[in-house]
């Protein structure tokens, strides 16, 4: 079974939780999509930063059209992170049953029934879960 790992810009971290789901010889892969970075309209600084945070985290880096790429990686599953960003979603969907899309650690945790009316209120009871180191450590 051949497994790969997604990385994309809602996760450049080794510490996210997508790292435990896989199996640990999964391929991991960044997809370099030159029109994906055109529609986000990233400066030069933000893909610095995105390829410095790839090259820490030792990362394959690919090039082309991100569905494209996935496909023909021809993987038996797929583990990337949860997104909001509809071109990454668009290739999840494409490529269906194969792709496992791990969820990240919370950043704060709150009571059920908390008063949400006013930050104030909400970050009291957020502010003793928020930035704790996590299991893997700080």
């Amino acid at each position: 079974m051949s497994a790969v790992i997604w990385v994309h810009a809602d996760a450049l971290s080794r510490r996210h939780p997508v790292f435990t789901a896989a199996p640990d010889d999964a391929r991991v892969i960044y997809i370099w999509d030159a029109d994906d970075l055109a529609r986000r309209n990233w400066s030069l600084k933000r893909c610095v930063f995105v390829l410095e945070c790839l090259a820490e985290m030792d990362v394959e880096i690919l090039q082309g059209r991100t569905a494209n790429v996935l496909k023909s990686l021809e993987a038996d599953r797929i583990f990337t992170a949860s997104t909001l960003d509809p071109a990454s979603l668009k290739a999840i969907d494409e490529l269906g049953d194969i792709v496992t899309v791990v969820q990240p650690d919370p950043f704060v945790t709150v009571p059920d029934g908390t008063d949400m009316g006013r930050f104030f209120r909400y970050w009291n009871k957020a502010k003793r879960s928020a930035m704790q180191p996590t299991s893997e450590g700080p």
